[in-house]
């Protein structure tokens, strides 16, 4: 996205391959699992307060963190991958086009997120 542009991740679960044996899940398109492997953006989401001192949070309760410093913790013991939640890509818009989408009412609607909405739902769908 340009400068003062949006980026948003969406969540959908990828049937392709898995990097170092970890769930991946669809972000969006941009610099995204088609894109080549060099250009890939990835985002790590987890909810452990016990690592929230190395993780940037979200909202309250998410956190964002280095993929390779997930890594190290899964490696360390102290998480499994499936503590985490990976997305490569995400969607990017224009300066003032993601609020034209939600103004013309069509496209988007708006929604309060938590904790359990962001990451409960969809980790129980990728352990299923």
């Amino acid at each position: 996205p340009g400068i003062g542009g949006a980026k948003g991740m969406l969540g959908g679960l990828s049937s392709g391959p898995v990097k170092q044996s970890w769930n991946i899940w669809c972000g969006g398109d941009c610099d995204g699992l088609n894109s080549p492997p060099e250009r890939q953006v990835c985002f790590c989401l987890h909810t452990m307060e016990s690592i929230a001192d190395v993780s940037r949070q979200v909202i309250k309760g998410v956190f964002l963190i280095d993929i390779t410093q997930a890594q190290r913790i899964v490696a360390d013991g102290r998480a499994d991958k499936n503590d985490f939640m990976l997305l490569v890509g995400y969607c990017g818009w224009g300066r003032g086009q993601m609020q034209s989408e939600l103004d013309r009412g069509d496209t988007w609607s708006m929604a309060a997120a938590d904790q359990r909405a962001l990451l409960g739902e969809l980790r129980e769908a990728q352990l299923a």
